[in-house]
């Protein structure tokens, strides 16, 4: 895998085109983009639809009413997958940041004002990285704001209620002329996100109007259930626990065992034993004896041979 990942990564660092194929393809399914809602609005950093729009021509944004009660929406709940590319998957490290942000202007809130320097790309609730224990991916920042959750297959879901000011509530606006929400991401170069649905919710988290990741507007009750991927390792700690406990106590227990066959044998045995070690100790005796003779008559032939030598060479020096 990470051979892979090296592989990948050179080659989407070394060919400009390969990585500007990957942005452009980030966030919506690219099989099915001429399909895509007019209200959504997607590029490499962002994922973006409409709520509510009297229209803009000018912005190229078309007229959307879906009759939702603008004054409730607080937050919004986004599923996203890693883009299977051939390239994006390869190359996941978990190295994904961004934000989820409303943006609501026109109407009552009108440019210049301090209206529309708070509820015009306000500030948002930000998420870093994400916990995949499939994958082995710990790259989750604890002190963001939003935390992803993961949903297994390359896949996780971030959610935002109650982090951003509703201007209807906050500041008794009651006619805006854009009210959107987006996915922003920045975090990730390498990757492709594939946004699969948002849901609009109110302060207790119900679904306003729903989503899937064309922007069409879907029924909350078609869009497919995840479980989320349990990230709490203390289960599996105490598995291991018990089943080093199981171990322990069946290697006691076998030992108890065996002492007591022991402490039960009959007498008439120690005999045999006695006779048994008698015989080894004396084979051992006799072959450390004649391990030591056999020494003894290596030793000597190379004597008589360096004797041998030495005479040969004094006849010839005499000679």
């Amino acid at each position: 895998m990470k051979l892979k990942k090296l592989l990948a990564g050179a080659v989407a660092c070394t060919t400009i085109v390969s990585s500007l194929a990957v942005s452009a393809s980030a966030f919506i399914d690219e099989t099915n983009k001429d399909s895509y809602d007019p209200g959504l609005s997607t590029g490499s950093q962002q994922w973006l639809v409409q709520v509510y729009n009297v229209g803009n021509e000018a912005e190229n944004k078309p007229a959307v009413d879906y009759g939702v009660d603008l004054s409730k929406i607080t937050g919004a709940r986004f599923v996203f997958s890693v883009t299977d590319d051939g390239i994006s998957r390869e190359s996941w490290d978990g190295g994904i940041g961004g934000a989820i942000v409303l943006s609501i202007n026109g109407g009552d809130i009108a440019k210049g004002t301090d209206l529309y320097n708070k509820y015009n790309w306000p500030g948002s609730q930000e998420y870093w990285g994400v916990l995949d224990p499939d994958l082995g991916i710990e790259t989750l920042a604890p002190e963001k704001a939003l935390q992803a959750k993961t949903l297994g297959d390359y896949r996780y879901s971030l959610e935002m209620n109650n982090g951003l000011p509703n201007p209807f509530v906050e500041d008794g606006v009651t006619e805006v002329g854009c009210f959107q929400i987006a996915l922003a991401e920045w975090g990730s170069v390498m990757c492709g996100i594939t946004v699969e649905s948002c849901e609009v919710l109110d302060t207790d988290g119900n679904v306003l109007v729903a989503f899937d990741g064309l922007g069409n507007q879907v029924d909350p009750a078609d869009l497919p259930v995840y479980e989320e991927v349990s990230t709490d390792t203390s289960k599996e700690e105490s598995t291991e626990e018990s089943a080093a406990e199981e171990s322990s106590a069946a290697e006691e227990s076998s030992v108890e065992e065996s002492s007591a066959e022991e402490s039960s044998a009959p007498e008439s045995s120690a005999p045999a034993t006695e006779a048994a070690s008698s015989t080894t100790s004396a084979a051992a005796n006799s072959g450390d004896n004649t391990g030591l003779i056999v020494g003894i008559v290596i030793a000597a032939v190379v004597v008589v041979v360096v004797i041998v030598a030495v005479v040969v060479v004094m006849k010839k020096k005499k000679a």
